[in-house]
C-alpha cells in the first residue's frame, strides 16, 4: 500500500489549504440554509385580494350586505367612480377585480327578474377572479333562496339571514400520517451539492496533479508496482478522502437536524449524499487525469460546481426550471440527487411505493459513479501506454 500511504503524506501537506476550503464552502452553505429564504408550505392559508365596489344602487339593503360580506374576504380600496381611474386601478394591479352594481339591482332582484347581473371587470383568467365569481355566486344565490321561499321579506331581514348562514363555518383538521422532513434540513442537503463537489474537486485533483507530474509519473511506471495496483490504491486514498468529507457533512447536519439526526427521512440524506460523494469523487478522478495545471483546476472547479448546480435544481427549485432544463438535466448525477432530497422531503409514510422513486435515484447516481470511473481507468490506460 505503498501508493496509499504516500496519498495521505500528500494530504497532510496540503491539510491547511484543504482545511481552508472546507470552511469556506461549509460556511456557505449554513448561510444559504439559514438566510437562503424557506420553502413555501404545501398548506393552505387565506389571503385577501384588493377589490373596487361601485356601488350605483344607493343605499339599497341588498347591495350594502354584498359589500359587507366580499369586505370579509377582500380589501376594498377607495376608487373614484370613473371609467378612467377604475381601468388605472386594474391596469397597474391597484385592484385586481371591479365589482359595479347598477342601479335598480335591489329591485329588480327582489321582483325576481332572472337576466339582473352585475358586472365585473377583472384580469383575465386569474384566480382571484374566479374567487371572487365564487364569493358574489354565493352571497346572491342564498339571498335568492329567501326571496323565493319568503315572499315580502325585507331587505333588513334578509341581510340578517344571510350573514347568519354565510358566517357557519366547517373546522377542518389536517392529519399527516408519519412526520416529513424539515424543509431547513432539506435547505442544507440540497446547498451541500455546491460545497460537496468543490471540496472534493479541489482536493482529488490537487493529488492527481502530484501524481500526475510526469518525472514522477515516469518513475513510478518503472517500479515493480502494477498499474492497474496503483491505480486502485490512489482511488482508494481518494474515496477515503471522500468518506471524510461526508462525515464532516453530516456531522454538520447532525447539528441543524437536532433530535431528528436519527429518524429514517434523515437516514435516508446520509445515503443519498454518499452516493453523491462517490459521484463527485468518480468525476474528479476522471478529471484528474486530464489536467496538468492548478490554473485550469480552478477554472473547471467553477464551472463544474456553478454549472451543475444551476441546472440540477439546486440554486433554482426543479419545479421551475420547465420540462425541457428537466430533461436536459436528467443526464446529469445533480437532477437525481436534488429529486431524491425533494422526494425524501415529501416523504411522510414508509412504504415500497414512496420509497422506490428515491432508491432509483442513488442507484442512478450509482451509476454515473461506474460509468465515470470505467471511462477514467480507460484514459489512464491510454495516458500509459502512450508514454
Amino acid at each position: 500500500m505503498q501508493v496509499y500511504k504516500a496519498y495521505f503524506k500528500i494530504i497532510k501537506q496540503n491539510l491547511p489549504a484543504i482545511s481552508i476550503y472546507v470552511c469556506i464552502f461549509l460556511f456557505i452553505t449554513v448561510m444559504l440554509t439559514y438566510f437562503g429564504g424557506e420553502k413555501t408550505s404545501p398548506g393552505f392559508s387565506k389571503t385577501k385580494i384588493n377589490i373596487a365596489f361601485v356601488n350605483d344602487d344607493d343605499s339599497a339593503a341588498l347591495a350594502v350586505g354584498l359589500r359587507d360580506y366580499l369586505s370579509t374576504n377582500a380589501n376594498i380600496i377607495s376608487i373614484q367612480n370613473n371609467e378612467e381611474s377604475l381601468q388605472d386601478a386594474l391596469f397597474f394591479r391597484k385592484v385586481e377585480y371591479i365589482v359595479k352594481v347598477p342601479a335598480g339591482f335591489s329591485q329588480s332582484f327582489f321582483s325576481g327578474e332572472h337576466d339582473v347581473r352585475i358586472e365585473k371587470t377583472s384580469v383575465q383568467k386569474s384566480q382571484s377572479s374566479v374567487y371572487m365569481d365564487f364569493l358574489i355566486n354565493r352571497y346572491l344565490s342564498t339571498a335568492g333562496l329567501y326571496t323565493q321561499n319568503m315572499p315580502g321579506i325585507s331587505g333588513s331581514q334578509l341581510l340578517g339571514f344571510v350573514k347568519s348562514d354565510l358566517e357557519q363555518q366547517t373546522s377542518v383538521q389536517v392529519k399527516a400520517y408519519g412526520k416529513k422532513t424539515d424543509s431547513r434540513v432539506a435547505t442544507y442537503y440540497t446547498y451541500l451539492v455546491y460545497a460537496m463537489i468543490v471540496i472534493i474537486f479541489l482536493g482529488v485533483t490537487s493529488i492527481m496533479l502530484v501524481f500526475n507530474d510526469p518525472d514522477l509519473r515516469k518513475r513510478n511506471l518503472g517500479s515493480p508496482l502494477k498499474s492497474l495496483s496503483m491505480n486502485m490504491q490512489l482511488f482508494l486514498g481518494n474515496m477515503s478522502f471522500a468518506v471524510v468529507v461526508w462525515i464532516i457533512m453530516v456531522t454538520i447536519g447532525f447539528l441543524i437536524s437536532g433530535k431528528a439526526a436519527f429518524d429514517i427521512n434523515s437516514v435516508m440524506m446520509y445515503i443519498n449524499l454518499l452516493c453523491f460523494a462517490f459521484v463527485c469523487l468518480s468525476l474528479s478522478f476522471l478529471i484528474g487525469n486530464l489536467i496538468r495545471s492548478r490554473e485550469v483546476q480552478q477554472g473547471i472547479a467553477n464551472v463544474l460546481s456553478l454549472g451543475l448546480c444551476f441546472i440540477g435544481g439546486v440554486f433554482v427549485p426543479q419545479q421551475l426550471l420547465g420540462k425541457t432544463v428537466n430533461f436536459i438535466a436528467s443526464f446529469t448525477p445533480t437532477y437525481w440527487y436534488v429529486k431524491a432530497v425533494n422526494d425524501i422531503e415529501k416523504l411522510a409514510l414508509i412504504n415500497i411505493t414512496n420509497v422506490t422513486p428515491i432508491i432509483n435515484s442513488m442507484l442512478i447516481q450509482l451509476g454515473f459513479v461506474v460509468a465515470l470511473l470505467a471511462v477514467a481507468l480507460v484514459i489512464a490506460k491510454q495516458k500509459r501506454v502512450s508514454a
